[in-house]
């Protein structure tokens, strides 16, 4: 980003009202990254798309938004941001990083589970590389100073030699939460080449989030 220039940002679904859902977090993550996009000195929030009318508006308010879209194709095509924050559910999220590639649209930053699958990992990697789109996943726990200082206790020998990160999870899946975990392991070391990865799922009919979950899972 050129920090002389100042880009248009929007957000694809802004999710529950502030302050109306009980359980927060990422049922209402679109306004993490409204904030996000909104005090940032090269970008002006000016538009959001989200399919449910109310929150649409409660958004619209809340950030002083004057563009609203129940169609985020609609609000592309009118409103052509040059970022885009994605904040719906991982199945949702293919097609429209590739529409914002289509429309133009210079950089999204898409929430996590990035994507449900290998082979859509691929198809957009050909996308990106055809329009130039920049992407970044929200793993935002890079930036904690919690996070920031564990990783220099494993590193500089305070701790000891390190051998095994080990995490565990429970009452969520390996693609939400443990997507934190396993971009933190990578993180600590210094985002090294993964050489290899093994893992065993058990997946009956648990599901949320527009995707399956696991009932019991192992990952090394």
């Amino acid at each position: 980003m050129s920090p002389s220039k100042t880009y248009t940002g929007a957000v694809i679904g802004a999710g529950a009202a502030a302050n109306s859902c009980a359980k927060g977090g990422g049922h209402q993550i679109g306004y993490r990254h409204g904030e996000t996009l909104l005090n940032h000195p090269s970008v002006k929030l000016t538009t959001c798309a989200d399919i449910n009318a109310e929150n649409l508006k409660a958004f619209q308010t809340k950030f002083s938004v004057a563009g609203g879209f129940l169609d985020y194709k609609e609000m592309l095509k009118e409103s052509r941001p040059d970022i885009v924050s994605i904040c719906t559910y991982v199945g949702l999220h293919r097609p429209m990083i590739e529409a914002c590639a289509r429309a133009g649209v210079k950089g999204i930053f898409c929430e996590k589970p990035f994507l449900p699958s290998w082979t859509d990992c691929q198809e957009i990697q050909k996308i990106a590389a055809e329009t130039g789109i920049k992407i970044v996943v929200a793993h935002i726990r890079r930036k904690f100073h919690a996070f920031l200082r564990a990783r220099e206790l494993y590193n500089n020998g305070t701790i000891g030699k390190p051998l095994i990160c080990a995490a565990g999870i429970g009452g969520w899946d390996m693609s939400e939460w443990g997507s934190h975990w396993l971009d933190m392991f990578c993180f600590f070391h210094n985002d090294q080449p993964i050489k290899y990865a093994m893992g065993q799922a058990r997946v009956t009919t648990a599901g949320g989030y527009g995707h399956a979950m696991e009932d019991h899972a192992l990952l090394f």
